[in-house]
């Protein structure tokens, strides 16, 4: 299993003037700097999304991505997102608070015929967004 992680490490160097006769101490600390969401958007892909003509009353079937939060502290969800080629929905709240996780159904969106795109998942204070790459085809014909 792949996790995007990231942490941050401040090196601070101190400089203290006790006095004007005495000299100058410095002093070196290491600080962390608050931690960058740990968190996980699993699988990396979901292929197969099908959808069968409307008119014959056919369906979509819906695949399942799972957002973890592997970290000690809650992460923000700032977005979650398709492609036009897709729709999702979620049980995803604002915060996702550490150990816990939510999922997102993603299916194909009827009035476009298939095609491939992605799932994007924007946690605040992370860099990049958090993607899963999709595809499938939208049966636009008879079944």
């Amino acid at each position: 299993m792949k996790s995007t992680s990231t942490r941050v490490g401040l090196f601070l160097s101190i400089l203290f003037c006790l006095s004007s006769t005495r000299p100058s101490q410095s002093v070196a600390a290491f600080v962390v700097a608050p931690n960058t969401p740990d968190v996980s958007l699993e699988p990396h892909k979901l292929d197969d999304l099908y959808c069968g003509p409307a008119s014959a009353g056919c369906g979509c079937n819906t695949k399942q991505a799972t957002l973890r939060n592997l970290g000690s502290k809650p992460a923000i969800i700032t977005g979650i997102s398709t492609s036009k080629s897709f729709l999702q929905t979620n049980n995803c709240p604002k915060t996702l608070e550490e150990g816990k996780f939510c999922t997102i159904d993603v299916r194909l969106n009827r009035r476009i015929c298939g095609g491939e795109g992605e799932l994007l998942v924007r946690i605040k204070d992370l860099g990049s967004p958090l993607t899963v790459a999709l595809s499938g085809i939208n049966n636009c014909g008879d079944c």
